[in-house]
């Protein structure tokens, strides 16, 4: 009787911890039911937040592409707007297009050998001032105020005088003891700068951060344009240009994205 009277205890007992775990199994699954829950909703924000990120990237990478075609078809409107009036004051010049330089072969501009500008070199640069005064300010940050303005989709961030040689070493110690092929073309760049730089409009055009727009460099024969070493190659090689240079993606231009 009293086996039996315990047995019965134990097996009451047994019975409350069965029934205490299964209400503990329960109340996981409930918990796990809602935990799943909250991760399929989470999963589903995230999936969205993913696909509008995404989305913004697309439209970003878009409107980049838009401004970057506009800024190109800009300056290439320039330089045919700079060339074609430099036609009609009969000094044809050569243009890149692809590249925004505008170019003048050495013998335009210099005697060979020399840094100094030669008579024609100054006058051929001093119409060329005329022009880009002319032609500049609708392709400049204008002053409002404090701020600076673009009056286009897109303007200049520069304009660089570079200098260029050929492959063939300086001979001997020129005038102004140029000894090297970067010397030289970084001498005939600044002569070219200062008759530019001369020009008080012309010096007065900035960037977008008020910065002073011409610049000046000399390469040497480090940039050549043809690969050759015939006496035309080497000619072409021979070379002052004037690259322009458009700013960058600005927000404004751009739009705000999330």
């Amino acid at each position: 009787s009293k086996r039996l009277k315990n047995a019965s205890i134990i097996n009451n007992e047994l019975k409350e911890k069965i029934n205490y775990l299964y209400e503990s199994i329960s109340k996981d699954k409930n918990m796990i039911s809602v935990l799943n829950e909250e991760n399929a909703f989470l999963k589903n924000e995230l999936t969205e937040e993913k696909e509008k990120h995404l989305q913004n990237m697309v439209e970003l990478h878009t409107k980049i592409n838009n401004f970057l075609a506009q800024s190109n078809s800009i300056k290439k409107d320039l330089l045919r707007e700079i060339q074609q009036e430099m036609k009609k004051r009969g000094f044809p010049t050569a243009v890149d297009e692809e590249n925004g330089v505008l170019r003048f072969a050495d013998s335009i501009l210099f005697q060979s050998g020399e840094y100094q500008l030669s008579e024609k070199g100054t006058a051929v640069l001093k119409e060329l001032a005329e022009v880009l005064q002319s032609r500049l300010p609708g392709f400049v940050w204008q002053r409002k105020g404090d701020t600076f303005f673009c009056p286009r989709k897109a303007c200049l961030e520069a304009v660089y005088v570079e200098g260029h040689t050929d492959k063939r070493p300086v001979q001997g110690n020129l005038k102004g003891g140029i000894r090297s092929n970067f010397e030289l073309s970084s001498a005939r760049a600044l002569s070219t700068y200062k008759i530019l730089a001369s020009h008080e409009a012309l010096n007065g055009f900035v960037n977008g951060r008020g910065e002073k727009l011409l610049g000046v460099c000399g390469y040497g024969e480090s940039r050549p344009i043809r690969p050759g070493d015939n006496e035309d190659d080497l000619s072409a090689n021979r070379r002052i240009d004037l690259r322009f240079l458009m700013e960058a993606p600005r927000l404004d231009t751009l739009g705000d994205l999330e």
